[in-house]
């Protein structure tokens, strides 16, 4: 619920697309946490994608309630979304269906 009132607040100023955009970025992150949170070099998320730390100082944290099977599920799934986005469909029943599909 708290999701769907954020968005009708985010959606007054910013484009379904650059939201979109957004998930699958912050999506891809968490992968990318998940990942090098495995490999033995332990190279740091900030390191990885070239940030500064205090941008990324959540990312473990967050990657953790995900499973690499539903982060994986959400990237087909925001790909999907974003082709239906592009084709000219209702860009905001397919965010929010998208966004209802991905926090399964």
């Amino acid at each position: 619920a708290l999701c769907i009132k954020l968005y009708h607040e985010m959606s007054q100023s910013t484009s379904v697309h650059a939201l979109l955009t957004g998930g699958v970025t912050r999506i891809r992150q968490l992968i990318i946490c998940k990942t090098l949170q495995t490999r033995p070099e332990r190279q740091t998320l900030a390191q990885y994608l070239s940030v500064p730390a205090w941008k990324v100082k959540n990312h473990p944290q967050w990657a953790s309630r995900w499973t690499r099977e539903q982060l994986r599920s959400a990237l087909t799934s925001a790909r999907r979304a974003l082709m239906l986005a592009k084709s000219g469909s209702d860009t905001h029943t397919i965010f929010i269906e998208w966004l209802l599909s991905a926090t399964r």
